[in-house]
Parts: C-alpha cells; sequence; structure tokens
C-alpha cells in the first residue's frame, strides 16, 4: 500500500507540472497554488506540507528558479491568510472571496517581483499592465477556488461519506 501511495505521489507531481505547464501558457494561472490553497486544512497537515514543499521544489527546477523559491514565495500569502483567518471566517461569503482575491493578487505580484531578486539581486520590474495582469489573474484564481470548494461542499453534503448507498 505504501508503495502504491508513493507510485500516485510521483505520477501527480508529473501530472501537476503537465496541468501547471498548460494552464501557465494558456491563461497565466498558477495551478500549484490553486491545489495548494484548495488543500489546505481539508487534507493531514503533516503529509500536505510534505508533498507541497516536494511539489514547490520540483517546479522550482522546471522553471530554473532557485531551490526554495517557490516555498518562500507561497510562504507570504499563507501567512497573510494565516493572520487574517484568525479575524475572519474565509470559507464562503463576499468578504471571504475579496480577501482571498487579495491573497492571490500579492502572491502573483511577488512571483513578479522576487524570483529576479533570488537571481541577480535586485527586485524585477513592476508596472502598472504587470500589476492589472496580477488582479486578475488572482480574480480568476479565487473563482476557481471557490468553485472547487463549492463542489467539495455539494459532495460532503450527499450523506455521511462513510455509508454506501445502492440507489
Amino acid at each position: 500500500m505504501l508503495i502504491l501511495n508513493i507510485f500516485l505521489t510521483i505520477l501527480g507531481l508529473f501530472t501537476l507540472v503537465y496541468l501547471e505547464s498548460i494552464l501557465l501558457a494558456l491563461m497565466g494561472l498558477k495551478l500549484s497554488v490553486i491545489i495548494f490553497f484548495f488543500l489546505f486544512r481539508k487534507v493531514d497537515s503533516k503529509i500536505f506540507f510534505i508533498i507541497s514543499f516536494v511539489a514547490f521544489l520540483v517546479l522550482d527546477v522546471v522553471y530554473k528558479l532557485p531551490l526554495g523559491s517557490n516555498v518562500l514565495i507561497i510562504s507570504v500569502p499563507l501567512l497573510l491568510y494565516l493572520l487574517i483567518s484568525l479575524f475572519i471566517s474565509l470559507d464562503f461569503g463576499l468578504v471571504a472571496f475579496l480577501v482571498k482575491t487579495v491573497i492571490f493578487w500579492v502572491y502573483y505580484i511577488i512571483l513578479i517581483t522576487v524570483p529576479n531578486l533570488f537571481v541577480v539581486g535586485r527586485f524585477g520590474a513592476l508596472t502598472w499592465d504587470e500589476v492589472l495582469r496580477a488582479l486578475l489573474r488572482a480574480f480568476l484564481t479565487t473563482i476557481v477556488v471557490f468553485i472547487l470548494d463549492y463542489i467539495l461542499a455539494g459532495f460532503r453534503r450527499r450523506g455521511n461519506s462513510s455509508q454506501i448507498r445502492l440507489k
């Protein structure tokens, strides 16, 4: 069973890299961030952070960034998310939507500016066009995360997950 889980994890990482490359090329969205914030607090935290760490390291290699860049970049929005979630429920609602949009906006702006700092030693240039694109990407990312949350909530409402029902 352990070997099967490891095999499925490795296969999932390859699938993530493939789908993220497609989604990034088509719409500029980072699938890894969508999956990260969708699964955060829904999966066992030890396993979740280990797999996320490995996935972000693999994405560092694929995108030719210094190792650990994605982990550092995702940690800022995650800490912001945790800080805001102490005061506001970020599950559903307009406020949760706006807060998550701002959090993803911060992520995409950091993604534009910080990798250049790691490679060259200074922050990347940020134009108004890039800020607006980051806002659009953040809005689309938030919509995708809310749709996934809504779909998951629909599956959970159907009844007790430990019982099998025949219709």
